[in-house]
């Protein structure tokens, strides 16, 4: 009809929900936790002067600390322990 708009076909959105929420939030854990990000993160902490933590752990003492306990750390954050 003259004067009138056209609709546009109505388009379904998938919304982020159940498993495809549960499968972005492993990958991004995943990408999180590979080795070459953790060390860039531990670099940059270290080159900033970050904090300690309240762990009492000095920041000198980071990086020997993630190479010694890396893959029980990363297995804890993966199994959210």
């Amino acid at each position: 009809m003259p004067g009138r708009s056209k609709l546009k076909a109505y388009q379904p959105v998938e919304s982020v929900t159940g498993n495809r929420k549960e499968e972005m939030e492993e990958a991004l854990i995943e990408k999180i936790l590979q080795p070459a990000n953790l060390s860039m993160a531990c670099r940059e902490v270290v080159r900033n002067k970050g904090a300690g933590g309240v762990d009492g752990m000095k920041v000198s003492e980071l990086e020997a600390y993630l190479h010694e306990h890396r893959s029980t750390l990363t297995e804890q954050v993966r199994t959210r322990n």
